[in-house]
């Protein structure tokens, strides 16, 4: 079988407190990336590095164990990008007969530690930065009941996969199918999570001009290739100014729309005729050598290189030693103690559904 290349030696970062737009056209490579950096994909050869606050966790096509590949003095779990982010994907799973309160409720349940004193006023925190709070006791609704509108569907499904808020937050072409109006307020709502310090990086096609300007960052990709990594604010300039490939700026034309058409069809931009012929090859090694790409580069070594001590990392004195009888038996009891929770979260769920959706269970007893 022939083996295809994705991704050629993407880099960027994004801080704390920010949220970073992946962009590009259709096969672009954006949700490749993100379920790389969110640690979900399970097919193919991946090589290269991750790093979350100076840890290393190491991706390779060997089959190693993960224990073996991480490259640091701490616990592999604490360097499992799946216990410190969330990713919300396009599709949203919510059950149309729960209402957006009991919904995000549920989901506290089975994400926040059985011992978190206050879940419920967790869930209104969450609703109120998401702007749900006036909705809280309504349906969700489905396809035969109607409920609430699509925008505030797509809000509690964000909230319901970052209920136990996360440090980092993926999400996923989160303005799919939503008109500009409601996709605008959909990221209004997931940049009020970056002023509770949390890093959010968002895969997102053609968004409106208010809405573009929400990113702090952009990570501009074409044919899996980066072209352009930097402030938002910057990306029209480097196009029209700064890249020795200088494009045509349309001043009636959205920034955002520009430089996906730039991305897809750099040609038919070109402000010089002769440049025509450029390739995302040259564009990308252009950008790798402008003062964005070095800056880019020299803050990832940084990053890479620095040293970083956590809490999670530190020995436990009180907690039995690892591979004891004691630790083993703390292990089983904290797995069991967990599973008899979820299922007693999921059934009082599952009744709930049972009960408001009565005709339904009556018809397929009756069958």
């Amino acid at each position: 079988v022939n083996e295809k290349k994705i991704l050629h030696n993407v880099s960027g970062y994004v801080n704390v407190g920010e949220m970073c737009a992946l962009m590009g056209s259709s096969g672009a490579g954006k949700s490749t990336l993100l379920d790389i950096l969110a640690n979900i994909k399970t097919v193919g050869n991946i090589s290269g590095s991750v790093y979350a606050n100076s840890h290393r966790l190491t991706y390779n096509s060997n089959d190693q164990t993960r224990e073996s590949r991480v490259e640091s003095n701490v616990l592999a779990q604490d360097l499992d990008m799946r216990k410190i982010s969330a990713y919300v994907m396009q599709d949203s799973n919510l059950y149309g007969c729960l209402t957006v309160y009991e919904s995000v409720y549920f989901a506290a349940l089975l994400r926040l530690p059985i011992d978190f004193n206050d879940k419920h006023q967790r869930v209104r925190e969450i609703l109120k930065i998401l702007g749900l709070s006036h909705i809280a006791n309504s349906l969700v609704g489905s396809e035969t009941n109607r409920g609430i509108s699509g925008g505030q569907k797509k809000r509690v499904s964000i909230g319901v996969e970052i209920v136990h808020l996360p440090d980092i937050i993926f999400l996923d072409e989160p303005t799919t199918g939503l008109d500009s109006l409601i996709a605008h307020e959909v990221i209004v709502s997931i940049y009020r999570l970056t002023r509770y310090n949390r890093t959010i990086l968002c895969t997102i096609h053609q968004p409106s001009f208010n809405t573009f300007r929400l990113f702090h960052s952009v990570l501009l990709m074409s044919a899996g290739r980066v072209i352009f990594f930097g402030p938002t604010k910057k990306i029209r300039e480097y196009f029209s100014s700064t890249c020795p490939t200088k494009f045509a700026f349309n001043d009636r034309m959205n920034p955002a729309d520009f430089v996906i058409a730039v991305a897809s069809s750099p040609n038919l931009y070109v402000a010089n005729p002769n440049d025509k012929g450029i390739t995302i090859e040259q564009l990308n090694s252009q950008f790798m050598e402008s003062s964005l790409g070095l800056e880019c580069s020299k803050v990832v070594q940084t990053l890479s290189s620095a040293v970083d001590v956590r809490l999670s990392s530190m020995t436990n004195a009180l907690a039995p030693e690892k591979g004891t009888l004691l630790w083993y038996r703390a292990q089983i009891w904290d797995l069991v103690a967990d599973l008899l929770f979820c299922v007693r979260v999921l059934s009082r769920r599952v009744l709930l559904r049972k009960v408001r959706n009565w005709y339904i269970t009556l018809a397929e007893t009756v069958m």
